[in-house]
């Protein structure tokens, strides 16, 4: 509600863990289900994914309540990039912070649904129970709780609505992220170009940010070493890199990143919305790391030089 990545930071974690109790909960019942039934003997057809699904893996979670029809594609697809965002801020330190106000309140907003669509079959009441104070605004403490399934769906669609989720503020926070990073990415290819030890195009500036590296790693020494290169110097490696190497990228990729935020930007579906930011992020990661590291270089070599 306040709107800043911090507080977005605990609402995504803790949304996350709703969900993935949520999806936890939905296998757990269906184990009851499977069990309750074997005596017609007809054995589960998907069992091997039922036992994966209550073990540890989120996504092994998701592909199941998926497959029991409980779950749809598009649903599925957003809450596993909200685990995922989830995991990078919790165990990467990754900030995200310019989307994650935008993400976080997306993801409650899920979260809030896939608890409204969870049919609860049982509850438990003992003699005392008090409720906490937060949940007295949306469960009224009858005795035995007769009518807390009602409650329950109607208390998670209540929150649902104060999620302040808006696809046209989603679709806008993502697409602006996203023209930030490609402007940022296109004064780095510029700067290098014009400022590098070896002058180069963009686009060479492109194949040389990746193999540099390589030719520092075991991935690139190992490649070289099994496809015939004869060996040499540094250089003669970089050389070799740059012309037998299956670079992911061989030109400059400026142009068709912009196509790629256009058409996010043009995108009215959150699910959409959040599938592209995702994969274009992921997709880049690699060559977005690889050009800020040369960019540091030639800040290197400058501060060197004078």
């Amino acid at each position: 509600a306040l709107g800043d990545a911090n507080n977005a930071r605990f609402a995504l974690m803790l949304s996350d863990n709703i969900v993935e109790l949520t999806l936890h909960q939905y296998a757990k019942d269906k184990r009851r289900e499977v069990k309750g039934n074997s005596w017609r003997n007809q054995p589960f057809e998907r069992e091997k994914a039922l036992e994966k699904a209550l073990g540890r893996y989120f996504d092994d979670k998701v592909k199941l309540v998926r497959l029991i029809g409980k779950l749809s594609g598009d649903v599925a697809e957003s809450i596993r990039i909200g685990h995922l965002f989830r995991n990078d801020v919790y165990h990467v330190g990754l900030q995200h912070e310019a989307v994650l106000p935008a993400v976080a309140a997306f993801y409650y907003e899920l979260a809030c649904q896939v608890c409204a669509d969870y049919e609860v079959r049982g509850w438990g009441y003992s003699p005392g129970q008090q409720l906490p104070e937060r949940t007295k605004k949306y469960i009224e403490q009858r005795q035995h709780f007769s009518n807390f399934p009602d409650q329950y769906v109607a208390a998670c669609l209540a929150l649902k609505g104060l999620s302040g989720h808006d696809d046209a503020e989603f679709t806008q926070s993502l697409a602006n992220h996203m023209d930030a990073i490609i402007a940022e990415q296109d004064e780095y290819l510029d700067y290098i170009a014009q400022n590098a030890p070896r002058r180069e195009t963009r686009d060479q500036v492109v194949v040389s940010s990746q193999t540099w590296p390589l030719a520092y790693n075991d991935k690139g020494r190992r490649f070289a070493s099994e496809h015939g290169f004869p060996s040499g110097s540094i250089f003669a490696l970089v050389s070799w890199l740059e012309a037998n190497y299956p670079l992911k990228f061989r030109r400059d990729p400026i142009p068709a990143w912009r196509q790629r935020a256009k058409r996010l930007r043009e995108q009215k579906d959150s699910h959409k919305v959040l599938r592209m930011y995702r994969s274009f992020m992921d997709a880049t990661a690699e060559l977005r790391e690889a050009i800020n590291e040369t960019t540091s270089g030639v800040d290197q070599y400058i501060d060197q030089q004078i």
